[in-house]
């Protein structure tokens, strides 16, 4: 009997929640006349392909790749959060290491 119960609660709370979500849209609005034309209800519902949106202004990945590169040069990407922005200690350094790597890889 238990079981009973609970298949028809299960059904009554499937049932209205279906009902209250469907009332709760404005279809067809309740200001539209019922005169209009069935072209008009019609042409409403044709899908229409999204309007092309111009790509984002800034830059490319190729750009930011090389500015990464290039402060990476001049010693200028911190080596943790702790040190942002590099001191000017950690440039030079930062530099060396660079070029110690960029030298060592050349040499191979």
């Amino acid at each position: 009997m238990k079981l009973h119960h609970l298949a028809v609660v299960l059904c009554a709370n499937i049932v209205t929640t279906a009902a209250l979500a469907d009332s709760m849209h404005n279809y067809p609005p309740k200001e539209t006349a019922r005169a209009e034309s069935v072209e008009t209800v019609q042409s409403a519902h044709v899908w229409q392909p999204p309007v092309a949106q111009a790509a984002p202004a800034g830059k490319t990945r190729r750009q930011v790749v090389e500015e990464l590169k290039q402060a990476e040069r001049e010693g200028l990407v911190p080596t943790s959060d702790n040190d942002y922005p590099p001191s000017d200690w950690r440039i030079e350094i930062n530099k060396e290491k660079y070029a110690a790597r960029h030298h060592a890889a050349q040499a191979k």
